[in-house]
């Protein structure tokens, strides 16, 4: 999609992108190529989104009809995937600083979403600098 910037992280054109139909509604959901989203503050919305474009880009089927521990992986899939979707790794790499009112700054993301996603980049750093020390 050629997204290389925070600024470019915005909802419509990329649901637009990716041929998803866009409302907002009641609750969150995610139905063949439409995506509901409830009515929220900008960060919840944009968290919101994130989640439920991870339904429609890797999962199929309805959840009411999924075994319960189905339906568990996908929402695990989903919430994990957000926190890449809605603050890229290499996006981030490209700050001069990292701090989770950074990332929540430039990326409009809620307070806790933000704290989340930080201790996920400082794992993912520390897990690589481990890597060059294994013998």
């Amino acid at each position: 999609m050629n997204i290389t910037s925070p600024g470019q992280l915005k909802i419509k054109p990329i649901a637009d992108r990716l041929g998803i139909r866009l409302y907002f509604g009641k609750t969150n959901m995610r139905f063949y190529n439409y995506i509901v989203i409830q009515k929220s503050n900008a960060q919840k919305e944009w968290q919101d989104f994130g989640h439920e474009v991870t339904h429609h880009l890797i999962h199929a089927g309805n959840q009411i009809y999924m075994h319960p521990l189905f339906k568990q992986l996908q929402e695990y899939q989903a919430n994990y995937f957000a926190y890449h979707f809605c603050a890229p790794t290499f996006m981030i790499n490209d700050l001069s600083e990292v701090s989770p009112h950074i990332l929540a700054t430039h990326f409009c993301l809620e307070h806790e979403f933000a704290w989340q996603r930080f201790r996920m980049y400082q794992n993912k750093l520390y897990d690589e600098r481990k890597r060059y020390y294994v013998l």
